[in-house]
């Protein structure tokens, strides 16, 4: 982080930024994690006082939607975490079309507090001040305080902290935490760059690495278990040490302190829980394309029920049958290509119904200049033309309506989320839609994509109330690689997919890297509170 950018952030938090140098920072702060931190520190601050002269009122203006088996169908933050949560957003997202209807879209301001952005994903005799805390419960912005045992916390851009009580965490965004007291164990994988851990005293914001805590008032106590970290002082930048493997150091917010009086034991530091197995065993839909007999592709996921083979078909009102359906090579052996020709495959799987939690995933490669007509779909099922979210559609964005082009998208009724990162450039991504449902009003919130293993930020949303219907009569059952809707507008999907998984639970994103670096799917699931 060099002056300029110290510089541009000062003009975006006074407003005097110009529109050519927020272009310049929003790229700086999508790609410097260090940049980020300090933007996210200086934005608490500005919203602090923001907070103390004007009242403490905020815009809380919001986007205003208008046997048990998972195929069956049918905390307060503060002021300042609020703010902060806005702000970034605001300067990290992408700039939206100007042409576009911006009534429904994620650009409106919403509240923190709206959001989930972690969850517990482990614990071992944990004991919360707020109460019973089980293992798969959505966190919201706020403090947490773990007064015994352990618990393990993974926010949605796969950062990690493992909690030793007594301990205090203050949960700010899925990429911004503090270690207000206590003892922890951060791990900061590369797919959560940008990252910030603070304690009172410093921010951690190096990734790729893993590292003890003990933090107790202003001084905090580090031991780096992999690879590097460099301690950044807050109250003395010149004051900053590169630590490797195995070294320690302890400090507080304006000097390095002696280690002779160091707290943790490095021999005895746990940095991970025992592994989860309680948890419900994993149940999922698969199809790897890596063989086909008489145009038919076997489906070999994990269920108890009839096996849901795809099979090739042709829609004769989107034009006259061309190249049909390939097979390739593809990330994991073989997979399919789709030539938006009207081919695509039929299945026997009803799709996952109401609101009950999922995660769709699979290798897709786009060609560079593909027509809009050609965006839908991925994969598709449910009841289509309904204004309700009663269809779930996994494609590519237009942009008809807003966000950025050749995006993922996930539809739902009128609904959609749409995502930054462009997939639509000839290589294979790797692509996840996560839905988790919460009480928030904003689909934003309740939808994640994951793109080549990384958070990706939403460039567009329109809320619908998200209700998947698969009993209606005019319900589909999935289609991989068409569109529910029929009509002149649209054709068929128009790209290669390899490795397609459907999950009835919303994956962890230490579970999507595995499935995206290994094409290992999860031998467990955390169950959905609500279906315990």
């Amino acid at each position: 982080m060099n002056e300029e950018t110290i510089a541009l952030i000062g003009q975006a938090m006074d407003g005097t930024i110009s529109e050519q140098d927020f272009a310049r920072l929003q790229e700086i702060l999508r790609t410097d994690p260090k940049a980020l931190a300090h933007y996210c520190q200086q934005s608490e601050i500005h919203g602090r006082l923001t907070w103390e002269l004007n009242g403490s009122e905020i815009d809380h203006s919001l986007i205003q939607p208008k046997p048990k088996t998972w195929l069956r169908p049918v905390l307060i933050p503060t002021a300042a975490a609020i703010t902060v949560g806005i702000f970034t957003y605001a300067l990290t997202r992408p700039p939206q079309d100007q042409d576009a209807d911006q009534s429904n879209s994620i650009a409106d301001a919403f509240p923190a507090e709206e959001m989930n952005i972690a969850r517990v994903t482990n614990s071992l005799d944990a004991v919360w001040s707020s109460g019973d805390t089980p293992i798969g419960t959505w966190l919201k912005p706020g403090v947490m305080t773990l007064e015994a045992g352990k618990a393990e916390i993974t926010f949605d851009s796969g950062a990690r902290v493992l909690l030793e009580g007594p301990a205090s965490i203050e949960n700010l965004t899925p990429h911004h935490a503090k270690l207000l007291n206590g003892k922890g164990v951060v791990h900061i994988p590369n797919s959560a760059n940008g990252f910030a851990l603070e304690t009172p005293s410093n921010t951690f914001y190096d990734p790729d690495c893993a590292f003890a805590l003990a933090v107790d008032k202003d001084t905090t106590e580090v031991h780096v278990l992999e690879g590097t970290l460099d301690t950044n002082l807050k109250n003395n930048l010149a004051a900053t040490t590169t630590l490797s493997k195995d070294q320690s150091l302890r400090f507080n917010s304006k000097e390095n302190l002696p280690v002779q009086s160091l707290t943790l034991d490095a021999t005895n530091i746990k940095d991970e829980l025992p592994q989860l197995t309680e948890g419900k065993a994993a149940e999922f839909v698969h199809w790897s394309f890596d063989s086909v007999d008489n145009e038919t592709f076997p489906e070999t996921g994990t269920h108890p029920y009839n096996r849901f083979a795809a099979v090739v078909a042709h829609d004769k009102s989107a034009g006259k049958g061309g190249y049909g359906i390939h097979s390739i090579n593809g990330k994991f052996g073989r997979a399919i290509r789709l030539y938006g020709d009207g081919s695509y495959l039929t299945t026997q799987f009803p799709g996952i119904s109401g609101t009950k939690e999922r995660t769709v995933a699979c290798w897709v490669r786009i060609p560079r200049n593909n027509k809009n007509k050609h965006a839908y779909s991925i994969l598709s099922w449910g009841t289509p033309n309904k204004k309700s979210g009663e269809k779930w559609q996994i494609a590519w964005n237009t942009a008809n309506d807003g966000g950025i082009r050749g995006a993922l998208r996930t539809e739902f009724g009128r609904g959609s989320v749409s995502g930054t990162k462009v997939i639509c450039d000839a290589t294979w991504h790797h692509i996840v839609s996560v839905f988790r449902p919460n009480d928030s009003n904003n689909v934003a919130s309740q939808v994640l994509h994951y793109v080549d293993g990384k958070l990706d930020t939403t460039s567009w949303a329109r809320n619908a109330k998200i209700n998947t219907d698969i009993s209606d009569k005019n319900a589909h059952l999935a289609y991989i690689g068409k569109r529910l809707e029929s009509g002149d507008q649209f054709s068929t999907f128009s790209g290669s997919i390899d490795e397609l998984y459907i999950f009835p639970a919303a994956l962890t994103p230490r579970q999507i890297t595995r499935l995206y670096k290994k094409n290992e799917p999860p031998s467990n699931l955390i169950a959905p509170l609500a279906a315990r």
